[in-house]
């Protein structure tokens, strides 16, 4: 959680459960570059900082590796959101869902009680620290890849509603989650990057300011075009690329990654 004080010096912690022992490609494994999004950021910036004093939920959904935790993370990093809130916070959730785990990580992280103190609460005293916690306060809280509505079922508990404009930024491949957190609101369905806009993405990670010469280009939007998209597939195969040097392994690259696009086995191995 950040948390701002008085004097504006921030303190910053990020909260992640699940099962950490299976290998995951996370969006937040590459910084915060994000590419089409330009007009829906925008409307998202002040869907989050204006509007309702009420506490709103705004949902995010689509496919594994469409970019979700990459479009929050790029919101939740906006100068004009670190200033409007009080306090920010981020939780991934993951399938493999601790209810205590995530009470725990958020409290911690706002310095709120003495490890071992909270280690001894039950979680029904947790979460009403955590509640008393945000109380009275302006806070944006990320609920990143969550699976199930019984897991917003007992986050939302947790979180006050007392006319702050305080804001929960949801995201969820599962677009039944995503409505029912954001209800009666409609979710916002993330789209898959068009031919220039995964172009873009592609020379920024492979080819800008890396010396490449010219004859690279064509290989290189081949490979674009066959990532269907999908935008962390892009920037792991531009990854992997910028540091081969020679056409002929780009050229393999280019010829066996079309079979990595195939969506139902990109999304089991991506964990977006």
């Amino acid at each position: 959680i950040i948390k701002h004080s008085p004097n504006n010096n921030l303190r910053a912690g990020n909260s992640s459960f699940g099962d950490s022992s299976s290998p995951r490609l996370h969006a937040s494994t590459f910084e915060n570059d994000m590419v089409g999004y330009n007009f829906e950021q925008e409307k998202m910036l002040s869907q989050l900082t204006s509007g309702s004093t009420q506490m709103e939920v705004i949902s995010v959904t689509g496919m594994g590796g469409i970019g979700k935790s990459t479009f929050a993370k790029k919101l939740f990093s906006h100068p004009s959101v670190l200033s409007f809130f009080d306090i920010c916070g981020w939780v991934t959730v993951s399938e493999d869902y601790s209810y205590r785990k995530m009470l725990l990580g958020l409290l911690k992280d706002a310095n709120i009680g003495m490890e071992e103190e909270l280690d001894k609460k039950s979680d029904s005293n947790l979460a009403v620290c955590l509640k008393q916690s945000l109380m009275s306060r302006r806070y944006l809280i990320v609920v990143d890849d969550i699976w199930s509505k019984k897991a917003w079922d007992d986050i939302r508990l947790c979180l006050p509603d007392d006319d702050k404009r305080s804001r929960v930024l949801l995201t969820t491949r599962d677009v039944e989650v995503a409505q029912y957190a954001s209800s009666p609101k409609d979710p916002f369905q993330m789209h898959l990057l068009d031919t220039d806009d995964s172009w873009n993405l592609f020379y920024q990670k492979a080819l800008a300011e890396k010396g490449f010469p010219i004859e690279f280009e064509d290989v290189g939007k081949e490979v674009a075009k066959n990532c269907k998209g999908l935008p962390l597939m892009i920037s792991v195969v531009a990854k992997v690329l910028s540091s081969k040097r020679t056409l002929e392994e780009w050229r393999k690259v280019a010829e066996s990654v079309s079979s990595l696009a195939n969506v139902d086995a990109y999304q089991q191995c991506s964990g977006e």
